[in-house]
């Protein structure tokens, strides 16, 4: 009771503490009596007329927010944030797979010497994680060069579907409104800065599988609206829903259901059912191919394989406690973090959870139009909104960690009450969020180091520094002539977490600049040279030391223990 009470207060304290949102409150108080000051109707005409009468640019608008805070990511760093996150690592890595046209890559020799957290080393090696995301950070990388440029694109498809969906529920200018906030909010703000455009496992790819499936929905209770498009739309939602959120996407297809049989007309639904059933079911197929592809068994999720392999994800509370991984300090680490998050009192993961949840997608600027639209939620379509919303909470309540990204299927729903509550609430004085947000999201672009995503997440899982220690050598190496092995401690203590080797590679071990392997010892470390990277030069990296020559030809065949720095 006492670690459900701390977690709670701590949950509470860090809506108003964490990620510059004592700020934000301050703010919203000086707009507040700003709006006060000089009248709310000039902002409310104002409103009108860009959301009503400017069709073609409110539609630009809104899909121009997440290329635009990219933009000002590359512009404020100079580059691409490195990736640090194991679950980053795992999504570039099949978005590279996919890249080279197949699923899944051969076996690598010394599977050991190459083991990697959400890597399956057997009997292929892949990515444990099913292909949505990946298909967004490919698309990134073929056409501008860089996985986040995918990411972006994404987040301009759900501006664009998430403003087409609302216009059927609201009034234009709060269409628009609704939509704008939540995108300045949920992409430009949130608990760790922009971290949902700034890293690789973000939740735009999973927001935009929600909200096409929701806005789906809605249209298709407009009777002036295609049913075949909204069909195509829903199955497209769906597909990707099955691949990026699939436990998630279940309960918002669960939620939606009464909005479907209540407020759509059967013979509008028998119509939109034909493109859905058509797309899903050759996504059905894709699917299988890809688990046939990667555990040689076409019922076989990846993510099962892992299970068996390392005992993760426990993600769901009827999932059982696998046993630790055999090898290596760090996965045995790794599992304990998702026992223990798996193991944790569900009251008090919820208050956790509640605070990161709230932080991201509400906060300061939007607590006054989405309690209001709770408080009177009679005036709230309640079958489209509050059901569908409550399905997808409940989910990620019973779920294990439930950073923000997993509610990220709710987005549609979100927004639509950000907007009701907007339409509720004093007229175009709302329209001053916008403005609020857009002054945070400027100061956090000043000053990244407040919103680090080390500092706000203090999780095991989070180390960002270690990822931009890694692409130091990264960088120098690439500047080196030739092509390099560099053996990475199989452990290194960093203070009191321990550290997840870099041992992250290209699908094509052959063709690599750079290739990073598990330090083994001496005998194993010296074989691995000797009969598959002769060619290259011997190296050893960890963080907090130089990057050093290892010359492993010239060492006896001991074993001893691993090093350390």
């Amino acid at each position: 009771m006492t670690d459900t009470l701390i977690a709670s207060l701590s949950a509470l304290a860090g809506i108003f503490l964490q990620n510059c949102n004592l700020l934000e409150w301050l703010g919203l108080v000086v707009l507040l009596g700003l709006g006060r000051y000089l009248g709310h109707d000039p902002f409310q005409a104002v409103g009108k007329l860009w959301a009503g009468k400017l069709w073609y640019w409110r539609y630009l608008s809104v899909a121009a927010v997440a290329p635009v805070a990219c933009l000002t990511l590359f512009i404020r760093t100079g580059s691409a944030p490195a990736p640090a996150v194991p679950d980053e690592w795992s999504h570039l890595f099949l978005a590279d797979t996919l890249l080279s046209g197949r699923f899944a890559n051969p076996p690598v020799p010394q599977p050991a010497a190459f083991e990697a957290i959400h890597i399956l080393p057997s009997p292929t090696r892949s990515s444990m994680y099913l292909f949505g995301p990946a298909l967004w950070l490919a698309t990134g990388k073929a056409l501008f060069g860089n996985g986040l440029w995918g990411i972006a694109l994404a987040g301009a498809f759900l501006g664009i579907a998430l403003l087409w969906g609302l216009d059927s529920l609201f009034e234009p200018q709060w269409a628009w409104l609704g939509t704008m906030l939540f995108l300045l909010k949920a992409v430009c703000g949130g608990i760790w800065g922009m971290y949902w455009i700034q890293s690789y496992w973000g939740g735009i790819p999973g927001a935009l599988a929600g909200v096409l499936v929701t806005s789906a929905i809605w249209r298709l209770a407009d009777l002036r609206t295609n049913p075949w498009i909204c069909g195509m739309i829903l199955g497209v939602g769906a597909s990707l829903l099955m691949n990026t959120r699939p436990f998630e996407g279940i309960a918002l297809c669960a939620g939606l259901l009464p909005s479907a049989f209540f407020l759509v007309p059967r013979q509008r639904l028998a119509l939109a059912a034909v493109p859905v059933l058509m797309i899903v079911g050759g996504t059905f197929a894709l699917m299988r191919t890809h688990f046939e592809a990667v555990t040689g068994d076409p019922g076989k999720l990846p993510y099962v394989r892992n299970q068996e392999l390392y005992g993760w994800p426990m993600t769901l509370p009827w999932m059982p406690v696998g046993n630790p991984p055999p090898r290596h300090e760090d996965m045995k680490a790794y599992w304990d973090w998702e026992r223990r998050e798996h193991e944790t009192p569900l009251l008090q993961s919820a208050a956790r959870k509640f605070g990161m949840n709230w932080q991201h997608y509400i906060g300061a600027f939007l607590a006054i139009p989405f309690l209001l639209a709770l408080r009177r939620w009679r005036e709230v379509p309640k079958l489209a909104v509050l059901l569908p919303l409550a399905a997808v909470v409940a989910a990620v309540v019973i779920e294990q960690t439930g950073y923000p990204h997993y509610l990220s299927p709710a987005s549609g729903v979100i927004a639509a009450l950000v907007a009701a509550g907007c339409r509720m609430w004093s007229g175009g004085r709302a329209m001053l969020l916008v403005v609020g947000l857009l002054i945070m999201f400027g100061i956090r672009t000043a000053t990244p180091a407040a919103v680090t995503p080390q500092a706000a997440a203090g999780s095991l899982c989070c180390r960002y520094d270690m990822g931009s220690q890694r692409q130091a050598v990264v960088n120098r190496l690439n500047a080196e002539p030739g092509r390099h092995l560099v053996f990475v401690p199989n452990t290194i203590h960093v203070g009191s977490s321990d550290f997840y080797p870099w041992v992250y590679n290209e699908p094509d071990l052959a063709q690599a600049k750079i290739v990073f392997a598990r330090d083994l010892g001496s005998a194993n470390d010296k074989a691995l040279w000797k009969e598959h990277f002769r060619d290259r030069k011997v190296w050893l990296a960890a963080p907090g030391i130089p990057l050093k020559p290892r010359p492993v030809e010239s060492e006896n065949d001991s074993q001893p223990e691993n090093r350390r720095p």
